[in-house]
């Protein structure tokens, strides 16, 4: 974790006196206080795209797409910025989401920087609209299939990302960023106007939405026979702005204070500052990490004689956000090399699968996995594909094969022979590629799958073996399941149908056994053949029987949210087997499901340091 820095007092500047101004952000104003930087030098080797986003009610979003030259790597986390102000730019020099974009673009992230619908609509827009601009830039991401988004954003767009993430709680977000993060709006009126004239303009936006009318009537507005601003700064943010969004940017009850929003937000954040900010006064970062009280990490960097557009630590400021993700586990990644495979299995057909690695051929002296989806999955969904993703950004290769029991027709007719031969096919597969050390992994079902093909053919390949979520002796469960009547009723059916040369589908309803809630319905839906294959009296899917078998290393994984999985299978199964057992139970309130939601990362992570321990 970066070190806290205690940003150096800065005289005694009156802060808020400014911040009219800095919420505007008008060009005019913008390069004024870009004078200080120079002829800006865009970074080399980024590609630059304009793209248009559509939010949630319709409104088109315009964004700067940035990425390295070799290509916008999916695996990498992806960033979404925030510009700032009230009138701000993301193509602008002097705000993070052009030169901290870039630098990270650079760096190997694709970079998102919106232009908001606040940044010329702020005088209807109310705060909370600019959570459907953010969510628009993350659903742009999320259905690019990535999966961790860093949340940043320059002055007043800390607001914005702090509210997003204390109102959604969206998963999708892994931590946030904030440079010079703003003041509290509410708070910071009266640095600039005068109290009788805060409350004057407050009275007169209630009275204005209580009679419906569209604009405030400030012709005599205290502050202006003052002279305590311009008539042009009040005329623009005041006169020009609807009472509606007046009041719900400086409103008493206004949600929009940092120092209230941070106190929501459940990710690791990083602020970063200039000691000559006036709009991050002196011990402002430090209050704001006191209020962050839910959040995991709260870190701040401060920049000794920085000011609000970080002139002259430019590029300090994006390496120290860079530094900071990586600490967090979201640092830019190797790209990881995808592509369609076929294997010869049955009878002369082509089965397809997918390879998953670091490297077109990967290292052939590191063990290989190979991953069976549960029952009926296919090779682009579940284990299969996020497993894979994960174990070769470790540096392992892994393949998703497709077998006769892959997809719905799969699981209707597929037999446990078929389905030995069809992995013994991609065995070979792997062995012509190099590779004979490999690892069967096997989720659910898929468990019973891959220990049936190690305990039956002993393939000197199998070098250990990886359950997720194995649901256990199967017969045993569909018992459990139907009741021990309308079981044996079924096993009746299914061997008279097959004597009789019948084959009709068994699609039986039942209730899931605990630890699944009351009430949770399954469905068969096989050919009686498959069926008593799967499930029947003396069939071979009995998992602690086929580790009796198996001297090769196994991990288990599995957690207390797991509505397939009893509590007492993974001691059983290290019980059951011949060979070395090591459980890894995800357990407590937000313990793994059977799709390992929210907790995938660490599961793959402890599958490849497992790997790492255990098959070195």
């Amino acid at each position: 974790m970066i070190s806290e820095h205690r940003l150096r007092a800065s005289g005694n500047v009156r802060w808020p006196a400014m911040l009219g101004a800095m919420l505007l952000l008008l060009s005019t104003h913008e390069q004024a206080s870009a004078q200080g930087l120079g002829d800006p030098t865009p970074i080399s080797g980024n590609v630059h795209e304009i793209i248009e986003l559509t939010a949630d009610d319709g409104v088109v979003i315009p964004a700067i797409l940035m990425y390295p030259e070799t290509g916008l790597n999916r695996h990498s986390p992806a960033l979404v910025f925030h510009h700032g102000g009230f009138g701000g730019h993301p193509a602008r020099q002097v705000g993070a989401p052009r030169f901290a974009a870039e630098r990270l673009a650079a760096a190997g992230y694709a970079t998102l920087s919106l232009l908001s619908r606040q940044s010329a609509g702020h005088i209807d827009s109310l705060y909370e609209e600019s959570q459907k601009d953010i969510k628009a830039a993350i659903d742009y991401f999320d259905n690019l299939g990535i999966e961790d988004i860093v949340l940043l954003a320059h002055s007043l767009g800390s607001i914005r990302i702090a509210g997003y993430l204390a109102d959604t709680k969206d998963p999708r977000v892994k931590a946030a960023v904030h440079f010079a993060p703003t003041a509290d709006m509410p708070e910071a009126i009266p640095g600039w106007a005068s109290r009788e004239g805060v409350e004057a303009r407050i009275r007169k936006a209630r009275e204005a939405v209580a009679a419906g009318r569209g604009r405030m009537d400030l012709s005599d507005d205290p502050d202006r026979s003052k002279g305590i601003e311009t008539d042009e700064f009040i005329d623009i943010l005041f006169t020009f702005q609807s009472p509606e969004a007046y009041l719900n940017w400086w409103g008493p009850d206004a949600r929009t204070r940092n120092s209230e929003r941070f106190a929501e937000i459940e990710v690791p954040m990083l602020m970063l500052a200039g000691s000559e900010d006036p709009y991050v006064p002196p011990g402002r970062m430090e209050q704001l990490k006191k209020a962050a009280i839910n959040s995991p990490i709260v870190d701040y960097i401060g920049y000794e004689n920085g000011d609000h557009f970080f002139s002259g630590f430019q590029d300090r400021a994006a390496a120290d956000a860079i530094r900071w993700l990586s600490e967090q586990g979201l640092g830019s990644r190797s790209p990881i090399h995808t592509r369609l495979v076929d294997a010869r299995l049955a009878t002369g057909r082509y089965f397809p699968g997918v390879l998953y690695g670091p490297g077109e051929e990967g290292d052939g002296t590191r063990p290989v996995f190979l991953i069976q989806n549960g029952f009926g999955a296919t090779i682009m969904e579940g284990p299969g594909h996020w497993l894979a993703t994960r174990l070769a950004r470790s540096g392992f290769a892994a393949l998703t094969p497709m077998t006769r029991a892959s997809g719905f027709t799969g699981s209707i007719i597929a037999n446990l022979d078929e389905i030995v031969y069809d992995l013994g096919k991609w065995m070979d597969f792997l062995e012509d590629r190099g590779s004979r050390r490999i690892v069967l992994v096997g989720h659910g079902l898929g468990a019973n799958l891959t220990a049936i093909y190690a305990a039956e053919t002993g393939d000197p390949r199998v070098a250990g073996l990886v359950f997720l979520g194995p649901i256990g002796d199967l017969p045993q469960w569909a018992r459990q399941s139907l009741g021990s009547d309308r079981y044996e009723s079924i096993v009746s059916r299914a061997t008279s149908d097959i004597e009789n040369g019948e084959s009709r589908l068994i699609t039986d309803k039942f209730y899931l056994p605990p630890p699944a809630a009351n009430g949770e319905r399954g469905m068969f839906g096989q050919r009686p053949e498959s069926w008593l294959d799967f499930f029947g009296p003396g069939a071979r899917t009995v998992l602690t029987e086929r580790l009796a078998e198996i001297e090769s290393p196994i991990a288990v994984l599995a957690g207390s949210n797991d509505y397939l999985v009893g509590r007492d299978i993974p001691g059983k199964l290290e019980n059951a087997a011949a060979g070395p057992v090591r459980v890894l139970w995800y357990g407590g309130p937000n313990g793994a499901d059977h799709w390992f939601s929210g907790l995938r990362n660490q599961a793959a992570s402890d599958v490849a340091a497992w790997t790492r321990e255990v098959l070195r």
